[in-house]
C-alpha cells in the first residue's frame, strides 16, 4: 500500500494500513503533521478505548469519557494541531471482531471529524491497522 498524499485535504479520511508504522510516521513528519499512534488489541469495550484514546490521542484534560465528549474534543480547534493529524489504530481489527458496536460508533465519531477538519482545511486522517 502507497503512503496516500497527507496534506491533500480532500482525500483525508479513514483508510486502512498494511504498511510499517514507522513508514506512516515518517510520512506524517514530511507533511508537517501530528502523528498519534493507538494500540487497540488489549482494549476491552467502550471505557477502555475512551481511556486509550485519551492518552494515545492526548485529549484535553476537559474530556468527559463518553462518545459526545469525545466528538467534542476531535473537533476542538485547542486539540487540533494547526497543521492536521495522522491517526494509526494499530490492532483496529481484533477490536472491530471483539467489541464491533462499539467501534463503529467510534469509527462513526472519527470519520465525522475528517469530514469537519475538511471544511475547515486540515488534514485529519485515521489509519486502521490489523
Amino acid at each position: 500500500m502507497k503512503t496516500p498524499e497527507l496534506t491533500d485535504v480532500a482525500a483525508a479520511g479513514v483508510q486502512d494500513w498494511d504498511n510499517a508504522t514507522e513508514s506512516l510516521r515518517a510520512a506524517a513528519k514530511a507533511a508537517r503533521l501530528k502523528f498519534y499512534s493507538v494500540d487497540l488489541s488489549r482494549v476491552a469495550g467502550k471505557p477502555a478505548l475512551l481511556k486509550v484514546l485519551e492518552k494515545g490521542i492526548n485529549l484535553p484534560d476537559h474530556f468527559g469519557h463518553n462518545w459526545d465528549a469525545l466528538a467534542d474534543c476531535l473537533e476542538d480547534d485547542e486539540w487540533m494541531d494547526k497543521h492536521g493529524v495522522v491517526i494509526l489504530w494499530q490492532g483496529a481489527e481484533k477490536f472491530r471482531k471483539t467489541h464491533h458496536e462499539d467501534f463503529e460508533t467510534a469509527l462513526d465519531i472519527f470519520s465525522e471529524a475528517s469530514e469537519y477538519w475538511q471544511e475547515h482545511h486540515r488534514p485529519f486522517w485515521l489509519f486502521l491497522a490489523d
